[in-house]
């Protein structure tokens, strides 16, 4: 993100966005560092360890077409991630530890709203695929 806010001749938000990136580095490094030497527990979830997802970020492309027309088309780059998630500070919630760092990578700017919404989205998925929430279990 900051790479990109240089490019387009932004330099004080560019070095905004390292500030917060390195910052942030240093959380998730201290994050990953924690849930490292934690010894495991047993019936704690499966989303509260790191696992490494693929998703597509979609970039758009123009390519000639037909009688030298360009023409624009969505593509696809894979882009892999570790994922941490971990107990709030009240201990009853979850939060993501790393996601300025998934979203200056990624650049994608998720929000606060957004993680928010995706862990609701996981807790909803986990009730339901146990049986203990609304919605239909998997049978």
């Amino acid at each position: 993100m900051a790479a990109l806010k240089l490019l387009n001749g932004d330099p004080d938000l560019a070095l905004e966005y390292a500030k917060v990136m390195q910052l942030e580095e240093l959380k998730y490094t201290d994050a990953r560092r924690f849930l490292s030497t934690e010894p495991a527990r047993p019936h704690t979830g499966r989303y509260h360890h790191g696992v490494i997802f693929k998703i597509g970020v979609g970039r758009s492309v123009t390519e000639e077409g037909l009688d030298n027309v360009p023409i624009q088309r969505l593509v696809f780059d894979p882009f892999y991630f570790t994922l941490a998630i971990v107990w709030a500070a009240d201990g009853f919630s979850l939060k993501v530890a790393n996601t300025v760092e998934i979203e200056v990578r990624s650049g994608v700017d998720v929000g606060e709203g957004g993680w928010s919404d995706f862990l609701s989205w996981l807790h909803h998925q986990e009730r339901r695929l146990t049986g203990t929430g609304g919605g239909r279990s998997r049978t």
